[in-house]
């Protein structure tokens, strides 16, 4: 899943709804930072800041997958 979709990160959207305007500049991360691998006996949760990164590991992944369309 690509964005902030798994339930950790729908936990930390209740927090951030609840943040002053203020606080919200201070955030570590946002959802499109956010990649979760749907493995059969867990969910992996990664957080990938920098753009070009989270692009590699996207192409990487649609590569191993043997899929065109993700």
């Amino acid at each position: 899943m690509f964005g902030g979709l798994s339930s950790r990160f729908w936990m930390l959207r209740k927090h951030i709804n609840l943040m002053e305007p203020e606080e919200l500049k201070k955030l570590p991360f946002y959802s499109w930072n956010c990649l979760t691998l749907c493995l059969p006996q867990k969910d992996v949760d990664l957080v990938i800041k920098d753009e070009k990164d989270m692009e590699k590991v996207m192409k990487y992944l649609v590569y191993q997958l043997k899929t065109v369309d993700g």
